[in-house]
């Protein structure tokens, strides 16, 4: 080992020499703390506020509402009556699903577009998707075998009191979802908008026209004002031919307490209340509606060719 290392001293700081930086420390920090002296913050950064388009949402096709027209997709059949007229369709892929697209006039407020939503529900008539173009926009529905009018107009159809139970409890099950689920009313219910599909199951037709026009929740009471004003069609047809607003029945001697009773209270309660009523109970379930479907079919392609002739 070398002269310079062995003669190199190392001194060790002692206990004391520790505690002595300790509290110089802490005088430091607590000197700097004093109210007298100020705090140094960072400066703040400048906020950008981001403003968002509410119809920004739009400009980018959804999986329901499609930018571009149907009939890239769809091929047109023929024109038909289906709570309105429209055009029966068929996608172009394997199993060639069959559907019903009606055409409307573009909303006049672009936030009416924001209601629009696929409808799937036992007792509406499925939504499956929206097309907007320029000039139109287009429904994409299930399609369905007959309506509840071109039933009810059959000769020798005649509704006893099961098949109107049944009837009524399909409607008032769809309006729930409507009014309850969807928080809006229908608007527009009648026998002519409700359509019965092949198993008799009975849906409410339109939903679509109802999304974007808001359905006014006031109106909910109206909807059920025309269940009960159904039940009477139904029940008594030519009361609801001279009296389409009544919910009297002109033979009421010829009706049961319950059905009275249902059609009167039926302009007083929610759909969620009348549902309990024991009038329903006499519903055996949407099959009993099928034959109605065989006897009507006949008469209905009649009426459309009857229909295409005076067109043509």
């Amino acid at each position: 080992m070398s002269a310079d290392h062995s003669n190199r001293l190392t001194v060790v700081p002692s206990a004391a020499d520790i505690n002595n930086v300790d509290g110089l420390l802490k005088n430091s920090t607590s000197t700097s703390n004093k109210a007298g002296s100020p705090k140094k913050r960072p400066p703040k950064l400048p906020l950008t506020a981001k403003i968002v388009d509410p119809h920004s949402r739009l400009k980018k096709a959804s999986p329901f509402l499609l930018n571009e027209n149907p009939w890239r997709r769809y091929w047109g059949v023929w024109e038909k009556d289906q709570a309105g007229t429209g055009i029966l369709a068929y996608e172009n892929v394997k199993s060639f699903p069959v559907v019903f697209i009606t055409e409307r006039e573009p909303p006049k407020l672009k936030v009416q577009l924001l209601r629009l939503k696929e409808i799937s529900h036992a007792n509406i008539v499925h939504l499956k998707q929206a097309y907007l173009s320029d000039k139109s926009i287009f429904f994409v529905y299930e399609s369905m075998q007959a309506s509840l009018a071109q039933l009810e107009g059959t000769p020798y159809v005649s509704f006893n009191e099961a098949d109107i139970a049944t009837v009524c409890k399909e409607l008032l099950q769809g309006l729930k979802h409507i009014h309850d689920d969807l928080r809006i009313a229908h608007g527009s219910l009648n026998c002519d908008n409700v359509l019965i599909a092949g198993d008799g199951t009975v849906q409410i037709a339109n939903i679509g026209d109802s999304l974007l026009d808001g359905g006014d929740p006031d109106r909910k009471q109206r909807d059920m004002k025309d269940v009960g004003l159904i039940a009477v069609r139904l029940k008594e047809r030519g009361t609801s031919l001279d009296n389409p607003e009544t919910l009297t029945l002109r033979e009421p001697e010829n009706a049961s307490a319950e059905v009275k009773d249902f059609i009167q209270r039926s302009s007083a309660v929610p759909s969620h209340t009348l549902l309990q009523h024991e009038f329903l109970l006499k519903s055996p379930g949407p099959w009993c509606l099928k034959p109605y479907l065989l006897e009507a079919e006949p008469y209905i392609y009649e009426h459309r060719r009857h229909i295409e002739n005076n067109v043509h």
